[in-house]
């Protein structure tokens, strides 16, 4: 894949590859920079609604609401006054939580070399059936949202195999905590880091920290 040289093009390349008289491909490539997760499926699901309006002859703008801002106002939020304090305030916050903390130590089959490629791979796992539902009844009965459950889940195994009551995991923020950026396609997400100790609790206590 060509790299973006962002001096000279876009973010993001669009083309349609016609396979035979009726199908065809339509190919989207953008730079993270551009997009995250949440950015795509806004992408994806006004494409579809585009694309239906289209097929019935009604003008595809008129299924979305114009966006109340642009990304460009994000960026000036970020260099206003009020929010440097904030986020300085909120390293403060951050650098106290985690001044002691150690990162989790993941167990694995070899010896992991003095210096990472960068590379790896990912394993899905679908939760359905009785399995499912009887997860939802436990985040209902507490009150919490199914990531909170499985990231609970998550945490008590691997303090199970490794012994580490003090571990600090990374995980993704969406980052639009204001009502103008649901809908807006660009890089919003962050990294938390999650520190969460294991001590003599139930799993339910886990599970509400």
């Amino acid at each position: 894949m060509t790299p973006f040289n962002l001096r000279t093009e876009p973010g993001w390349r669009v083309s349609v590859y016609q396979c035979n008289k009726d199908d065809h491909v339509l190919s989207i490539v953008m730079h993270h920079i551009v997009s995250d997760g949440w950015s795509v499926d806004i992408l994806m699901r006004e494409l579809s609604t585009f694309y239906a309006a289209s097929l019935q002859g009604q003008d595809p703008l008129s299924q979305v609401q114009p966006l109340p801002i642009q990304y460009r106002n994000f960026s000036v939020w970020q260099r206003q006054q009020a929010q440097i304090e904030e986020q300085e305030k909120q390293l403060s916050y951050w650098l106290t939580q985690l001044q002691t903390s150690r990162p989790a130590e993941l167990l694995s089959d070899k010896p992991r070399p003095a210096t990472l490629s960068g590379k790896a791979d990912t394993r899905t796992v679908h939760i359905s059936g009785p399995v499912y539902a009887r997860l939802q009844q436990f985040c209902n009965a507490h009150g919490v949202t199914l990531f909170v459950a499985l990231l609970a889940v998550f945490r008590a195994t691997h303090f199970r195999l490794t012994g580490q009551d003090d571990a600090t995991i990374g995980t993704v923020n969406a980052n639009r905590d204001r009502w103008e950026l649901k809908d807006m396609i660009g890089f919003f997400v962050n990294m938390q880091c999650l520190r969460i100790m294991v001590a003599e609790e139930s799993f339910e206590e886990l599970v509400q920290q």
